[in-house]
């Protein structure tokens, strides 16, 4: 390369990288998002405590988010180790390999021999292109990145070994392809790109013969191969896989030809963007599967024509259609029909076919052309910002999913978890209404509305819906375990048994709260024995779980004495009265006041000396029309908490409704005595005094 080219390649780099980082700087108030970000970083316990060698051999061994990609999840340990939980810096992360990965495949195209202004373009279109901002802007995405980067630095190794033929740039070649298969299993397409730059650029083909350049891959193909059985037994064993019998086969050939289209529009008009497109309900209509296929059929053609005599088109759209089909959706991997993390890399082999088109065609108009790809990376630059802008929050992020499609059954089941988890229930469940009305068949729905309406205290519609579920679809151990929970709101414990132990028949990988159900049972029944069983198996599971651990010593100890008063007895004995007290509240606040007096009674009895069991005795007694009751249990109640107005408050109204007038006086007084602005008290000691005064 000469000086001045030289020099101008410097120039184009450096604006690849300016432009890259001015696109995505609203990733640097961008928070971490509810999807994905959980499970990879946010509430991942192993991924949290930083770089560890339990970590490091966590990684290379889990198939935690139903992938093996062990250099992912150390990349993120690194970040935790660095940074922190701070978002900014793990989207600077991001950025910064995005930025990396840019340069490296800018260097690769100038070393193929690919023209500046289209090298320029190539590597723009991958740094800038609206569809790559979920690639770069989701930390749970940083896999994409990771991968793309030793996917070109390999590339890069190939050149120089087929060039040089140093046994050195091989290594590095196999190096990275692992490293690319340890970020993410697409890589496993890295082999076919190789196939590919020895057609064109390298025109290898014209060297060697095709059984020898063959046998050269055959370690990169062995790689892909072990790689894929890993991902394989990870996406089966975390559920992420779709059966047939819920997306059919016709119906993802269908949908993997027009989504290959769609990829197609989306490059030359990237609007309309959503995190997530759901897969179409009753599958693609016939027109739309023939129109995608006359395009691509069209497309395909006129690469094979011109195979030839313009080498680099057909060798870009190649590459465009081989990286997408490990991510085409024949074997489906969620419920979402495509998606725009998956043209990360495939993209780069468009741009090479489009840039290749116009070096072609337009060779004699330099000048216009090289102001054409500018221009369309400068139009890019603009939508990339706008769009990374979308992933600020869970809540933006999904109703922009919402906004932009239709029948969005997922985003709206997200952007109900968002709302829920932002403690605005109302508009939590008016979206994961929808999502069930949009999806009958949708279990998460389901199973999240469920949960929601048991947080709005809405307990006969989360027992509604769970009992819906089960009658159409089969027993399922969360949706029992959420039946549980209401069952023992209503204090059907005898119900809640029964669900609970069927969940954990049929939980046999111990994905829901079933155990943790039972431990609350046993608590109940004060049956400390089996309490002590569940909570063992709990800590095996969760050794480092401090809590847990307290638990089963206060259990152990009150197997061995259930009148145990040490501090871990107390507090487990604290729990069931808890509960007790919820179920009277529940059935206190739907009239059946008889079953909360039962239900207050035994939290009483659990905790004799919490004057808040006492006082919650006294109310529920009150609405029963029990005032002796409620007279005994609000005088027990300030006998443990002498300095707490209210409950001379309430001891004074029950009396003076028992027309206990003096008596009401007295304890009136004492409540103002300690906090003198009880407006309540004083409001009520001058209607008793009114009393006595004959008033």
């Amino acid at each position: 390369m000469q000086a001045s080219s030289s020099s101008r390649a410097r120039w184009i780099a450096l604006l690849l990288v300016a432009a890259s980082v001015i696109a995505y700087v609203p990733t640097f108030v961008n928070g971490f998002v509810a999807y994905d970000d959980d499970s990879y970083v946010v509430a991942n316990p192993h991924v949290f405590d930083g770089l560890s060698w339990a970590g490091l051999r966590w990684a290379f061994t889990t198939q935690d988010a139903a992938n093996w990609h062990p250099l992912t999840w150390l990349s993120h340990m690194l970040d935790v180790q660095l940074f922190g939980l701070s978002a900014p810096m793990h989207h600077a992360t991001s950025l910064l390999i995005h930025v990396a990965a840019t340069c490296v495949l800018f260097a690769v195209l100038l070393r193929a021999g690919l023209a500046l202004g289209a090298s320029g373009f190539v590597a723009g279109v991958f740094a800038l292109h609206p569809t790559h901002v979920e690639s770069v802007a989701w930390v749970a995405e940083r896999k994409d990145v990771l991968c793309a980067l030793f996917w070109f630095l390999g590339l890069f190794a190939w050149i120089e070994w087929a060039r040089r033929r140093e046994r050195a740039f091989y290594a590095l070649a196999v190096l990275a392809h692992v490293l690319a298969l340890l970020s993410k299993p697409m890589a496993v397409g890295f082999p076919l790109t190789l196939i590919l730059f020895d057609v064109w650029p390298l025109g290898r083909l014209r060297e060697r013969s095709v059984v020898a350049l063959a046998l050269e891959k055959a370690p990169f193909v062995l790689l892909a191969i072990g790689a894929s059985i890993a991902t394989w037994f990870a996406q089966h064993a975390g559920g992420a896989v779709v059966e047939l019998d819920l997306i059919p086969f016709a119906d993802r050939a269908t949908n993997a030809v027009v989504s290959y289209a769609i990829y197609l529009r989306r490059f030359v008009w990237p609007v309309d963007l959503a995190c997530l497109y759901p897969f179409p309900l009753g599958g693609r209509g016939a027109f739309e599967v023939v129109i995608s296929s006359a395009v691509l059929l069209a497309l395909a053609a006129f690469a094979w024509i011109l195979r030839a005599r313009k080498p680099a088109i057909w060798v870009g759209l190649a590459w465009f259609a081989v990286t997408l089909v490990p991510v085409i959706g024949l074997a489906q991997v969620g419920l979402q029909a495509n998606a725009d993390r998956y043209t990360y890399v495939p993209y780069v082999g468009l741009a090479l076919a489009v840039a290749a088109a116009f070096e072609a065609f337009a060779s004699a108009r330099r000048r216009i052309v090289d102001i054409g790809y500018a221009a369309v990376c400068g139009v890019w630059l603009v939508l990339t910002f706008a769009q990374t802008a979308t992933w600020r929050d869970s809540l933006t992020l999904f109703q922009r999913a919402i906004d932009v499609t239709e029948n969005n059954f997922i985003a709206h089941t997200n952007l109900g978890d968002a709302w829920v988890k932002a403690d605005a229930l109302a508009k939590g469940i008016v979206e994961l209404e929808t999502a069930v009305r949009i999806r009958s068949d949708y279990y998460l729905g389901h199973v999240n509305l469920a949960s929601a309406y048991y947080q709005a205290g809405r307990y006969e519609d989360a027992e509604r819906v769970c009992r819906a579920w089960t009658a159409a679809h089969g027993e399922d151990a969360t949706m029992l375990v959420h039946l549980a929970t209401v069952q023992m709101q209503f204090g059907d414990f005898a119900g809640a048994e029964k669900s609970t132990a069927r969940a954990i028949e049929l939980d046999t990988q111990r994905i829901t709260l079933a155990r943790n159900r039972a431990i609350d049972l046993a608590l109940l029944r004060g049956d400390w024995a089996a309490a002590a069983e569940f909570l063992a198996a709990e800590l095996a599971v969760e050794p480092s779980d401090a809590k847990l651990a307290r638990r089963l010593q206060g259990a152990k100890r009150l197997v061995a004495d259930s009148a145990c008063a040490a501090p871990e007895c107390l507090e487990l004995r604290a729990e069931p009265a808890a509960l007790e007290r919820e179920v009277a509240e529940t059935l206190s606040s739907r009239s059946r006041f008889a079953e909360a007096l039962v239900h207050a009674r035994h939290a009483v009895e659990l905790t004799p000396l919490d004057a808040d069991a006492h006082m919650d005795l006294g109310v529920h007694a009150v609405r029963a029309e029990d005032l002796a009751l409620a007279e005994t249990a609000f005088a027990h109640a300030v006998e443990l908490a002498p300095l707490r107005a209210e409950l001379h408050n309430n001891l004074g109204y029950v009396r003076m409704q028992r027309g206990e007038l003096e008596p009401a006086r007295d304890a009136f007084r004492e409540a103002l005595r300690l906090m003198p602005t009880h407006a309540e008290a004083r409001s009520n000691l001058a209607d008793v005094e009114r009393r006595l005064a004959g008033g």
